[in-house]
């Protein structure tokens, strides 16, 4: 699947300290499924290898990205803001460095509008204009891949991920995020972000300016977890979790002699509802593995606890025995709404609202559930053959984390269509061993 997973692509890796290898594609349409879903081969005879214990494996899943962008926001704000949150996190603007510079090359403009940044994410908001070149819709690779950014001098290198919102035919909106945990970034910098190619176009975009991290220290709470829990393949201690206007942050280490499982935290509020996610990063060296998992922003300043229940996705290879059983489809037409779709004897998805139109259709639906979040990605559209859609990206998606969801797929020819989602029985919870975290200390 194209669009906007092939984002992750464009993963910077630190070269100095890896040894190359080479590894099969990972189907990112299905790892979006929030690990729910398989991570497949592109060769599907070739069985998933261990890597050499001699070589540090580093793993950046992006469901950064994957969100869709907000259809409507309650606040008029930067790109950043519009882009990434729901409604403006109070206390951002001490986050945020402000630089509004434009720069026109090969007729092709680019306005660094800010960033934002704490000890966990970089975010960086910016707008492309061209005027002579359309901006379509499945540019979001070649926009994405020609920027880079330097500290004093130095490549940034960081999992990444991003989202683009396209205003019109030669206007876009753009927002690149990278994972800078473990980065020992310094609290005063020089910082550069330069752009090398856009829309296949070679050129120079070059930005320089000063970032001061001094006074965000005193407002990010770091919450030291340090529990060891046992899962079926490692062992790893939850380190802690990080809270600020621009992320909420969790890391973990542990060891590994063969890990086959992905590893998953889901994170509760006092409501029950479910934080959710915006990505993640992993990395093994030698059995050793440390990672870190990133949620939605906490607007909820009331929010006295939270929960983290731990959980691993056992079909993590393309050979995998553990798959989730695919349920009974239902075929999907306008006059047969609401379909409930049974998950477990807990879960279910409930379709709503269906729209058709010439090669698309966009599903309303909502989630009843423990974790409406995670069930959300496990909604599959088939055609008379039974032959799995693409999921695309559309303007009108919307994301919540309180059970109400869109999806939008690629329609074909089909006379008829039809809808399903699975049993989940990948995943495992380890619910016995779930973490309160007490936000009034």
């Amino acid at each position: 699947m194209k669009p906007i997973y092939d984002l992750f692509n464009d993963i910077d890796m630190d070269s100095d300290q890896l040894e190359e290898i080479k590894l099969d594609d990972i189907e990112m349409k299905k790892l979006k499924d929030n690990v729910h879903k398989k991570i497949k081969n592109k060769d599907k005879h070739k069985k998933f290898r261990n890597i050499a214990a001699s070589v540090a494996v580093i793993t950046c899943i992006g469901i950064l990205g994957f969100k869709p962008i907000f259809a409507e926001t309650n606040f008029a704000s930067g790109i950043i803001e519009r882009l990434n949150y729901s409604k403006n996190p109070k206390g951002l603007e001490d986050f945020t460095t402000v630089i509004n510079k434009t720069v026109t090359d090969k007729d092709i403009s680019i306005t660094l509008e800010s960033i934002t940044m704490d000890d966990n994410l970089l975010n960086i908001g910016y707008k492309i204009y061209s005027p002579n070149k359309t901006i379509k819709n499945d540019t979001e690779s070649k926009i994405f891949s020609g920027l880079s950014v330097k500290i004093n001098g130095e490549i940034l290198r960081a999992c990444s991920g991003g989202k683009m919102k396209r205003l019109d035919n030669n206007n876009v909106e753009l927002l690149k995020t990278l994972n800078i945990e473990n980065k020992k970034i310094p609290k005063s910098m020089d910082m550069s972000i330069s752009f090398d190619e856009l829309l296949g176009v070679k050129g120079k975009w070059y930005f320089n300016f000063k970032v001061e991290k001094e006074k965000i220290y005193s407002k990010i709470k770091n919450i030291q977890i340090n529990k060891d829990i046992q899962l079926s393949d490692s062992k790893i201690n939850i380190e802690k979790l990080s809270i600020s206007p621009v992320s909420t942050t969790l890391t973990y280490t542990g060891t590994s002699e063969n890990s086959t499982t992905f590893k998953h935290f889901i994170i509760l509020d006092d409501k029950g509802n479910q934080i959710g996610e915006q990505g993640n990063n992993f990395s093994d060296d030698k059995g050793n593995i440390q990672g870190t998992h990133n949620y939605d922003v906490i607007y909820n300043k009331g929010i006295k606890k939270l929960t983290i229940i731990p959980s691993e996705s056992m079909d993590i290879i393309g050979d995998s025995k553990d798959k989730a059983k695919k349920l009974q489809l239902l075929e999907l037409k306008n006059d047969n709404l609401p379909i409930e779709l049974k998950q477990t004897e807990s879960n279910k998805i409930i379709v709503n609202d269906v729209s058709f139109s010439k090669d698309k259709v966009v599903i309303n639906y909502v989630c009843k559930g423990s974790f409406p979040v995670s069930q959300s990605y496990r909604l599959y559209l088939y055609d008379e053959n039974k032959k799995e859609l693409e999921e695309i990206w559309d303007d009108n998606s919307t994301y919540t984390t309180q059970g109400t969801f869109t999806k939008t797929f690629k329609l074909n020819n089909s006379k008829k269509y039809y809808i399903g989602t699975d049993d989940m029985s990948d995943i495992k919870f380890y619910e016995n061993d779930k973490i309160e975290i007490d936000l009034t200390k």
